[in-house]
């Protein structure tokens, strides 16, 4: 992980800001490559379905995988970002 995202102790409220923003902007990143992931997994044969009646199962697979791994990117970025944010207001807030 980079260390230049964890929230410290005696980070000024500008540090915090700016954490914030940059960890904010890679979650957006993420979150618009899992919406691709999961557009992409619906593209196919759809005009002709028929044509495909060989692959039908690694098809379905791949589509599958490439849909949970959207949802499980989408997960991972949104308590990549939430998470560390809590615990260290909930540090500040205990502390002081």
């Amino acid at each position: 992980m980079l260390k230049i995202l964890k929230y410290k102790d005696d980070d000024s409220l500008f540090d915090i800001l700016l954490i914030t923003f940059a960890r904010l902007v890679l979650t957006a990143g993420m979150c618009m490559f899992a919406f691709y992931l999961a557009f992409a997994s619906t593209m196919g044969p759809t005009i002709a379905p028929d044509t495909w009646i060989a692959g039908i199962e690694l098809d379905m697979i791949i589509r599958i995988g490439m849909l949970l791994t959207a949802v499980g990117l989408t997960l991972f970025a949104i308590s990549w970002f939430i998470y560390p944010l809590l615990r260290y207001l909930y540090k500040r807030t205990v502390n002081h």
